[in-house]
């Protein structure tokens, strides 16, 4: 039986000054493709992953973490979640709908402890996909994000109480305390991890 309503990670979207800069990475440097690009937001897909894309890179003056998405198994699990966040005072940026993103779903938002909106979905449509060959130096699919926390204890809490995370693995240092907390919604080691830092910020994915 699955212990959280989340199945998976999805995607991570930020926005970033040196837009140019960060596309030519994660295309030619990465090994992304590109699935759809406006001129002002690129989507990139990973070519051994059936999510429609797994980062988002938008242009803006500032540098900021837009969204982490992640997936649940059906619409049930997307309606009770958003339920069960609501009565638990938890802010829901909007409530369970069809979703106009690429590949579409059905989903709803909400901001996480420390304010960062967090989307979960599911009915996406599957991309066409391949299998990633030993010797191909290029991103099978999203593994897992780092969030950066000044109040990672608090972090992980609010994850175990209200999205079912568990905690799978804790990095500490002896003069400093728990680094990391590596938490799993899934068989996988983990999807997410929380890191202590200096600020609500993403870390890496």
């Amino acid at each position: 039986m699955a212990f959280s309503p989340i199945s998976h990670i999805r995607h991570f979207d930020i926005a970033v000054p040196d837009f140019d800069k960060q596309v030519e990475f994660y295309k030619n440097h990465w090994g992304l493709t590109v699935q759809h690009d406006d001129g002002d937001v690129v989507y990139f897909a990973a070519e051994g992953s059936p999510e429609q894309y797994v980062t988002r890179v938008r242009r803006s003056a500032d540098k900021r973490l837009d969204l982490v998405a992640f997936g649940a198994a059906d619409r049930q699990a997307v309606d009770t979640l958003a339920q069960d966040l609501a009565r638990s005072g938890v802010q829901i940026v909007f409530e369970p709908t069809d979703l106009s993103t690429l590949g579409g779903g059905y989903g709803f938002r909400f901001f996480d402890l420390e304010g960062r909106t967090i989307e979960v979905s599911t009915d996406v449509e599957v991309r066409q996909h391949r299998k990633i060959e030993e010797r191909e130096s290029i991103p099978v699919r999203l593994s897992h994000v780092v969030l950066n926390s000044n109040s990672p204890e608090k972090m992980r809490a609010w994850y175990e109480k209200h999205l079912g995370f568990r905690l799978s693995d804790t990095l500490n240092h002896p003069h400093v305390g728990d680094l990391f907390y590596f938490m799993r919604c899934n068989n996988q080691h983990h999807s997410m991890a929380i890191a202590r830092g200096p600020h609500a910020s993403l870390q890496h994915a």
